[in-house]
């Protein structure tokens, strides 16, 4: 049987690399807003260059407060959550797409190094 399910998961491992912000601070819907970036290398030609990217982050307000986690910039965060996308015309009539993850699962992560 064939049906039209997918699935829309995110792992993403990185480095807060803006101050979080709260958006809708009034509302019951309130979320925080911040930027990750990750990182991998690959190998284009014979050489290997890191290639960095931006992922735009919303998590609920109320999420974040049940983990008690304090986000600031530099930190490493392990983030599970989806790919969500908005279409828009901006101003000058040309139809533009924002994409983020929303967040629904968020750790620090401390990395020990062995000697």
């Amino acid at each position: 049987m064939h049906t039209n399910s997918g699935i829309n998961k995110v792992f993403l491992l990185g480095e807060i690399i803006s101050k979080p912000v709260i958006r809708n601070p009034k509302t019951t819907d309130a979320f925080l807003c911040f930027n990750v970036v990750t990182s991998e290398t690959i190998k284009k030609g014979n050489q290997q260059v890191v290639h960095k990217e931006n992922h735009q982050i919303k998590i609920s307000d109320k999420i974040l407060a049940d983990t008690g986690i304090d986000l600031q910039p530099n930190q490493i965060v392990y983030i599970e959550g989806k790919i969500e996308t908005l279409a828009y015309i901006d101003k000058e009539y040309i139809k533009r797409y924002d994409s983020w993850i929303n967040a629904f699962k968020i750790e620090l992560v401390r990395f020990a190094i062995a000697v």
